[in-house]
């Protein structure tokens, strides 16, 4: 017969111990800072991918004066504005302004570590998918 005090050890230890340590809380503010953000767009036009210093404050509020995004050629736009939204599950809800269209990204999570941000959203005519680094 086994011994059930180990067995509720060996159940109870994981369900407790490191479930509780394990599960990622997020903030508001742990969508501020500076990201690098890369992203791949499809639209009619076809395909393409940009790269964009994000600047966000710990509100949420997208810094339009210092958020910047590059195309392949070089072109460059500012993001003129936009709020980006962390729920305590670290998932991150956002929408923005580039180029005179709105960008909103429809679902996308922070890493437990907080330092990666990943996910996909729509824009008038298209879709995206991106992955951002805290700087």
């Amino acid at each position: 017969m086994p011994n059930n005090r180990l067995l509720w050890i060996l159940v109870a230890v994981p369900a407790f111990g490191y479930g509780a340590g394990v599960v990622a809380a997020c903030t508001r503010a742990d969508g501020g800072g500076t990201w690098r953000v890369y992203s791949n767009s499809v639209d009619s036009g076809g395909y393409t991918w940009v790269r964009c210093s994000l600047v966000v404050a710990s509100t949420g509020k997208i810094n339009g004066t210092s958020s910047l995004c590059r195309d392949p050629g070089g072109s460059s736009a500012r993001i003129t504005s936009g709020s980006l939204k962390v729920a305590n599950s670290c998932q991150v809800t956002a929408s923005f302004v580039l180029n005179g269209r709105t960008f909103t990204i429809v679902e996308s999570w922070l890493t437990r570590d907080k330092l990666a941000l990943a996910g996909v959203g729509r824009f008038p005519g298209g879709l995206f998918q991106f992955t951002a680094i805290r700087q």
